[in-house]
């Protein structure tokens, strides 16, 4: 016997299955602000995907034609496709590259999906392994659908959503204490994986289930008010990005399966109409009150019209 949990994550219905009677879906402490009613995802035009969960004794061996290696969030993923063509994900620890302890399998044209886990695993690591699975089946099935996942920190001011990108360890979490610490009415909204979605024209973020290392889950939605890409430097200084570079800024910071022309065709619009609709700055900056000050000034003064 199989239950299912139903769950909406910006603004996309998502069905999770799993044996009766396991804890792992119900663990997941970080999913439950998402979780909704059969009935409300019922009145969902469709659905983005479906994942069956199912736990074996043995490790899961890969199979297929091997594309690429690249990293998740604390983990080495491997991408195959199989003899019937469905994209293959086997998924393995930093501390153990070469030993699957996970396999996603998913119809690319259903995005019906099966996830394998080893069933030595803690609970803690079982569901650690199934959000990276979750964040990896939602950003390709929502490629083209004008959806973003992306690597971000984003805090919420005066009803709008502002977004703060860069490199690891450039100071995005850092960057949004000080808006915490010395803008008024500021909160953070998530610190790793918000959604954007391009709405009739207009960008909206959405918190979701990954926040990174900060517990920060909030079901909330607003529209996008400024995306800012940070450098560290000397000194503070900001400017606004056009055309090119505005898709440059926010380009690396999206997550996509890119060498599949299908998605990578999908990213590409919605960035494209992103960069040319959204505010997108660039802010060199220390990590001070004074790079909070000019980012919250220069991105949240009225615009001229």
């Amino acid at each position: 016997m199989t239950e299912k949990q139903w769950y909406r994550v910006g603004g996309h219905t998502f069905c999770l299955s799993k044996a009766t009677g396991s804890p792992l879906l119900d663990s997941m402490s970080n999913c439950q602000p998402f979780r909704i009613t059969e009935e409300e995802a019922g009145k969902s035009d469709d659905v983005l995907f479906r994942m069956n969960i199912e736990e074996s004794l043995h490790r899961p061996e890969p199979h297929g034609d091997f594309i690429i290696q690249f990293e998740g969030e604390g983990t080495y993923i491997d991408l195959y496709e199989t003899p019937e063509r469905n994209l293959l994900f086997s998924i393995a620890a930093h501390n153990a590259p070469k030993h699957a302890v996970a396999l996603l399998e998913v119809n690319p044209s259903s995005y019906q999906a099966l996830l394998t886990l080893t069933a030595e695993l803690s609970i803690h690591r079982k569901a650690f392994v199934l959000n990276n699975a979750l964040m990896l089946l939602y950003a390709l099935s929502s490629a083209c659908r004008h959806t973003l996942l992306m690597h971000a920190s984003v805090v919420a001011c005066k009803g709008k959503a502002y977004m703060f990108l860069g490199k690891s360890g450039t100071g995005k979490s850092t960057h949004s204490k000080l808006w915490l610490q010395y803008i008024k009415d500021t909160h953070l909204l998530n610190d790793d994986n918000p959604v954007i979605r391009l709405e009739e024209g207009k960008a909206i973020v959405y918190g979701t289930p990954w926040s990174g290392k900060t517990p920060c889950y909030l079901n909330e939605r607003m529209p996008l008010g400024g995306i800012v890409r940070l450098t560290q430097a000397p000194e503070n200084k900001i400017e606004p990005l056009k055309g090119a570079a505005a898709y440059a800024a926010v380009s690396p910071s999206a997550s996509a399966i890119r060498w599949k022309r299908k998605y990578a065709d999908g990213l590409h619009a919605t960035l494209s109409q992103l960069a040319a609709e959204a505010d997108i700055y660039h802010l060199q900056c220390l990590p001070n009150e004074e790079a909070a000050r000019i980012c919250h000034d220069t991105i949240c003064k009225p615009k001229e019209r």
